[in-house]
């Protein structure tokens, strides 16, 4: 029976100051030129210069790699995927997934640590499950659950960190749960650690993200998810020197901070954001460049030489959001788009009437013609057509489509993340999901209408739907709907099969306010 010990963190009262114990450890080379990111796909990362890691598992499109751990000598190392599988990079060589712990189509594995000893010779080290459980491979010696604080069927351990004077046969170290509890282990006959005085805890809160030791001592830090670094040693061992939330990148209310790399020529060391941005802290030298995603959290774990790191999964994507665009009625005949924009500028903050917007698109009030070679009027994708408080059914106005209303949006300070067609129902859904308002054409009596077709008097073709061609603001969506700021109505569920249809009028027209 594997016994279950609850998120409880030993905190020892602070003794007399004495020196962090110094441990004597192989001593792993600069890792300020021998550090890497670990994206979730499973690609490898050099920070710097770094040099060149090349992954020998890469999963495109699927978020699995969980951590990265580097020999001490920096020239290569394992990744790891959820499922447990150890994937070698550099001198390291092939490990198979049945010489260690591995769950096939189990989403469970959450960090790897090389041994000290480690070497492309005679690789060694641990993996961690979610629940806490330390699994060696390579020869390292064996860390029994019953022997340590383990959480059977509840994913919150989120790291770990082998003590650098473990000799080979022996182990112990800390685990992390994402309360930030540190909890001791050991395997092989080693002692087992003194319990933790620590600077933070957060009980009931998954919030603790990786933890790293100084270089050659049993001190170090936490890292919570806003970035902040929290010193921790065991009892009656001075704590490391305390890292100040305003000397450093940090994201106060925002889960982005992912990792933590501590330098081993000296104080410091990099924390890495979700976006795959290295910050430095203490006495660390500013990274050079790095791979970076930005508005993408897919960087996943860090790792220098003599060092590993973890991550957790990512959370299951939602699949509803309502947002809080206000409800907005337009105020002249054809002044929906603008309406539309307005309703999504506003959410941003951004104040603009109906009026401001319709003069930075301008108009073409020429009324249309019809001659040998057809019916002409007005470009939309290029202003206002006709006269907005005009009619369609009559052809005294009609309206403006995608291109400036992106303009206008931008003119106001807005940020547009699309704009133009061919943007699919499932994107519009995704964009909400994700929490932008997106303008889209439809027709005002939400039924399919093919588009006719006409030459502007610039010459370009352009599609035409009087006097059905509408916009809405797209603000909300469930499993089997979306919500629909509608300007000549109010707020209205409707099925997303009625949606897609209505909306493939006008070839799936949309602007997207970020």
């Amino acid at each position: 029976m594997k016994r279950y010990i609850g998120l409880v963190m030993s905190v020892a009262v602070l003794g007399a100051a004495i020196p962090a114990t110094q441990v004597a450890a192989a001593a792993p080379v600069n890792n300020a030129s021998h550090l890497y990111s670990l994206d979730g796909w499973g690609g490898i990362h050099s920070v710097g210069g770094s040099p060149a890691m090349t992954a020998s598992a890469y999963w495109p499109n699927w978020d699995i790699a969980r951590g990265i751990a580097v020999f001490n000598d920096g020239t290569g190392g394992y990744t790891l995927d959820g499922w447990g599988g150890v994937h070698r990079f550099g001198s390291a060589p092939a490990i198979s997934d049945g010489a260690h712990a591995y769950w096939p189509n189990w989403d469970i594995a959450r960090a790897i640590v090389m041994a000290p000893w480690a070497t492309a010779a005679k690789p060694a080290g641990w993996t961690m499950d979610a629940w806490g459980g330390i699994h060696a491979f390579g020869g390292a010696p064996a860390v029994a659950d019953s022997s340590h604080a383990y959480w059977p069927g509840w994913d919150i351990a989120r790291g770990f960190v082998v003590f650098p004077d473990s000799p080979a046969g022996k182990v112990s170290g800390y685990i992390l749960d994402g309360w930030g509890g540190l909890h001791p282990f050991a395997g092989g006959g080693a002692a087992m650690p003194s319990p933790v005085q620590a600077t933070a805890y957060w009980p009931g809160w998954d919030i603790a993200r990786s933890v790293a030791l100084v270089p050659n001592t049993h001190i170090g830090y936490v890292l919570d998810g806003w970035g902040g670094l929290h010193a921790f040693a065991p009892s009656g061992i001075v704590l490391p020197k305390a890292i100040a939330d305003a000397s450093h990148a940090y994201w106060g209310g925002w889960d982005i901070a992912r990792s933590v790399t501590t330098w081993t020529a000296g104080a410091g060391g990099w924390v890495m954001d979700g976006w795959g941005g290295f910050h430095a802290f203490g006495g660390a030298p500013t990274p050079g460049g790095s791979a970076y995603w930005a508005g993408w959290d897919i960087a996943k774990s860090s790792a220098g030489a003599g060092s590993g790191s973890s991550a957790r999964p990512a959370p299951p994507p939602p699949t509803s959001r309502t947002l809080g665009v206000p409800m907005i009625r337009q105020v002249y005949n054809l002044s929906c788009e603008s309406a539309a924009l307005q309703m999504a500028l506003a959410y941003r903050g951004i104040n603009a009437s109906q009026t401001d917007i319709l003069n930075v698109i301008g108009a073409d009030r020429r009324r249309p013609v019809t001659d040998a070679s057809g019916f002409h009027w007005g470009n939309p994708y290029t202003s206002f057509v006709g006269d907005v408080n005009g009619s369609e059914a009559n052809y005294t106005g009609y309206g403006v489509y995608a291109p400036p209303i992106a303009r206008a949006a931008t003119a106001f300070g807005g940020s547009v993340l699309f704009q133009g067609e061919g943007f699919a129902p499932a994107e519009v859904y995704k964009a909400i999901l994700a929490g932008h308002p997106v303008v889209t054409w439809i027709n005002y009596d939400y039924a399919y209408h093919a588009p006719r077709f006409y030459h502007a008097f610039d010459g370009q073709v352009v599609q035409f739907g009087a006097p059905w061609e509408h916009a809405v603001t797209a603000v909300g969506v469930n499993a089997g709907s979306i919500l629909i700021n509608d300007p000549l109505s109010s707020p209205r569920w409707i099925s997303k099969a009625t949606f897609e249809s209505t909306y493939g009028s006008f070839n799936h027209m949309a602007v997207v306010i970020a």
